[in-house]
């Protein structure tokens, strides 16, 4: 078909024909450059392991204690008691411990969930009714019911969620650490000031 005849053709669409054509066509165009293509941005290829270095190992400052090096059991009981006793530090633990629960619930959504309901129900009919004479019965009812759902992880967003739970619990953990490091500073800074 030459070129003027498909403009003509173009041209004879109605105009919701034309924007669901040009719909079609962004669409597609944005899925072509939604690829990445492989780029390469350090000239040397990475190794596929790395060598732990245990000189350059570090802990957090307060599971070193620091402190303990001035040899001074006021500072140490002080600083203890600070640890154990700052209410920012109980509402910290208290966040690791959320942190970690919302993690694992955000883990469980990868397995399947089951439900089992059941159920038994007991009647009586008395023979007292409108003035005929029945006999009295007994009936018995028994329901069960299981259930399961699954959520197929497609698209990655249950995974993705996890990942990010898990994250934020391990922020929650080094935000805890911090403030353990921030108390047991000011605690020996404060203490050697007044002393």
């Amino acid at each position: 078909m030459p070129r003027s005849n498909v403009l003509l053709l173009y041209d004879k669409q109605s105009p919701m024909k034309r924007l669901a054509t040009t719909i079609v066509v962004a669409t597609m165009s944005a899925c072509i450059y939604g690829q990445k293509e492989n780029i390469n941005y350090i000239a040397e290829r990475l190794p596929d392991s790395w060598s732990e270095d245990k000189l350059f190992e570090q802990q957090s400052p307060a599971d070193e204690l620091w402190w303990s090096r001035f040899e001074d059991r006021q500072l140490d009981s002080l600083i203890n008691i600070a640890c154990e006793r700052n209410y920012s530090a109980v509402a910290a633990m208290e966040n690791i411990r959320k942190a970690k629960a919302v993690w694992r619930q955000q883990q469980s959504n990868l397995f399947p969930s089951f439900d089992v309901n059941a159920g038994w129900q007991r009647n009586k009919s008395s023979g007292n009714i409108a003035a005929t004479d029945y006999n009295e019965s007994w009936s018995g009812y028994f329901d069960a019911n299981l259930t399961m759902s699954w959520e197929i992880d497609l698209f990655g967003k249950i995974i993705k969620r996890s990942q990010a739970q898990k994250k934020l619990y391990i922020a929650s953990e080094e935000e805890y650490r911090a403030l353990l490091t921030t108390i047991c500073a000011n605690v020996a800074s404060t203490y050697f000031s007044l002393r």
